[in-house]
């Protein structure tokens, strides 16, 4: 048992655990883009149907910078028709 003082408040206990890990955290949702996006490989691809810079085509690519740092590319391939692809291993 650690004892730590601070300036503002009286003495503050602490035990550090060390026999077993840490509980999962709780306060971050699941992001189901990182479910899709994260066990993508190489020449996997999916269809987006979007028009150009509405909130789904943002939203795409936001995730990819996230989830997938510069392994992908987006593009279009016709009206309102993107392909994102992964092109990196």
């Amino acid at each position: 048992m650690k004892s730590i003082k601070g300036n503002n408040m009286s003495i503050l206990k602490l035990k550090v655990i060390t026999n077993r890990p840490a509980p999962k955290r709780n306060t971050q949702p699941a992001s189901n883009w990182r479910e899709l996006l994260a066990p993508m490989k190489r020449g996997h691809w999916f269809e987006v149907k979007c028009k150009t810079g509405d909130k789904m085509y943002s939203r795409v690519g936001a995730a990819a910078n996230v989830y997938c740092k510069g392994r992908y590319t987006f593009y279009k391939v016709s009206e309102n028709r993107y392909i994102f692809e992964i092109n990196k291993g």
